[in-house]
């Protein structure tokens, strides 16, 4: 019995393993470990030279080992550039981990989330000087950063929520925010943080459940990052959202007041009773979101309630919202959306409430399965449409 192969079923072999070992050995150059690059930490020996109350200090080249190693990793978690700035954040936070902070660490996960929520104080504090939160006990001081006002640590004193709501946290979001990898909430509401929010800190926190950021100044496009929040499930509440009112500085010194104009003008009541629903849910209304509506969110197929009313969303409402199956309420008012509701759209069996602009005889969008349909300035108003009535009795017109 002849077992041989023929000729052309060798050469094929052949070529399978050749191919197969320049596979690995491809595979063997993807998966090397990257060197990483040398940091030569005595060029940066003067950073803090005339950074406040560190000026005059200076690393030296023996005897300050921790502080050159502390250096090297804050260097490579926010880059040269911003630790260099000696009006930065990161700049400032960087001094006071070198040589004002009681704490003395040397590197690690604490080093990190402990740089990560200094830099968040300077980035929203001026460094204490020109602006200053409500309540701040704690915060960079020898106490460890878990005791610090707002922030919760789990048994491994990791970082679990951060909760800063109405506290006068003013200034921009840094992305060192993202250095918190275990973080599960984070409650900024009420506060005057501005600009817009960094693609990194949404797509870095893996883990978060509840992100507050209503009653803020955010602008710009919504993050597409915003769909890699995987970890929002039924269970949870997602507020990203903002009052774009042009007293806010108003309500800061007025609470009580404040909330109660903004209870008329915003159905508060509706708003606070969702805190308690067990629903996924996303609010970005009142906001200076701009461009187009991202398909991205369409990933997020947990959501019930997804509100963009009060924003300067552009273009046509996109189908791909229709794979939302879960989806109760919609709500694109009072934005300059254009064009015809997506037929996938109407035709979603859960939604209960749907709210446009199809109000008048020339309307922004055309919808006729809208439940609500509304106009902008000059007359803003809003309209519900009466539910289509169904025949239970079809009459034929032909005999």
């Amino acid at each position: 019995m002849n077992h041989s192969f023929p000729a052309i079923g060798w050469r094929r072999v052949l070529i399978l393993v050749l191919l197969l070992q320049q596979s690995l050995i491809c595979q063997g150059k993807k998966q090397s470990p990257k060197k990483k690059e040398q940091v030569d930490t005595m060029k940066y020996a003067n950073l803090c030279a005339t950074s406040g109350k560190t000026a005059g200090r200076v690393l030296k080249q023996k005897g300050d080992g921790r502080k050159h190693a502390v250096l090297k990793q804050l260097l490579q978690l926010s880059g040269a550039a911003s630790v260099k700035m000696s009006e930065s954040a990161q700049h400032k936070a960087t001094c006071w981990i070198l040589f004002d902070d009681p704490a003395h660490l040397t590197s690690g996960k604490r080093l990190e989330q402990r740089y990560a929520l200094a830099v968040f104080y300077f980035a929203t504090t001026n460094g204490g000087k020109a602006l200053k939160w409500i309540k701040e006990d704690g915060w960079m001081t020898k106490q460890h950063e878990c005791r610090w006002h707002g922030i919760t640590c789990d048994m491994r004193n990791r970082v679990k929520e951060m909760r800063l709501s109405f506290n006068k946290v003013a200034g921009l979001m840094p992305r060192e925010l993202s250095l918190l990898k275990d973080l599960v909430d984070m409650d900024l509401h009420g506060n005057d943080l501005q600009g817009v929010i960094p693609y990194n800190v949404l797509s870095g926190l893996k883990h978060l459940r509840s992100l507050k950021l209503h009653m803020n100044s955010f602008f710009g496009q919504i993050p597409s990052e915003m769909a890699e929040l995987t970890s929002l499930r039924t269970y949870d509440v997602l507020y990203i959202t903002r009052i774009g009112f042009p007293y806010h500085s108003y309500f800061l010194a007025n609470p009580l007041e404040y909330t109660s104009q903004y209870i008329a003008l915003f159905s508060f009541f509706r708003f606070a009773a969702c805190l308690f629903l067990l629903t996924g849910e996303l609010h970005l209304y009142g906001n200076y979101f701009q461009g187009k509506i991202p398909t991205e969110l369409s990933k997020l197929t947990n959501l019930e309630f997804l509100d963009l009313y009060a924003n300067a969303m552009t273009g046509t409402v996109p189908s791909q919202l229709s794979n939302l199956k879960n989806l109760r309420e919609l709500h694109l008012n009072d934005n300059e959306l254009v064009g015809r509701m997506p037929k996938s759209i109407c035709e979603m069996k859960k939604l209960d409430t749907l709210v446009a602009d199809c109000l008048g005889p020339n309307p922004e969008v055309i919808c006729e399965c809208c439940t609500t349909c509304c106009r902008g300035v000059p007359d803003p108003m809003c309209q519900d449409k009466p539910p289509k009535k169904t025949n239970a009795k079809t009459t034929n017109k032909k005999k």
